[in-house]
């Protein structure tokens, strides 16, 4: 079934990790529909600021987020 999450993604931002949501809300974009839960489907809108360790960890809970769901 195909499924948007990044709704409920930044919920569980918002809720665990609140300063990430702060740097990353409204710079997150979902490309498509996952089909499955290892779709790479979220894109980070570049700033300056942007740390690459954040990023990084940002797509490991988006990861593991998506894979907790699919299940």
């Amino acid at each position: 079934m195909l499924t948007y999450r990044l709704p409920q993604f930044i919920d569980y931002l918002h809720y665990h990790y609140s300063a990430l949501y702060e740097h990353y809300l409204g710079r997150l974009i979902e490309l498509f529909p996952s089909f499955q839960a290892n779709d790479n489907n979220l894109m980070i809108v570049h700033d300056p600021s942007d740390q690459p360790s954040d990023d990084e960890k940002l797509i490991q809970l988006w990861k593991d987020f998506t894979e907790t769901d699919m299940q």
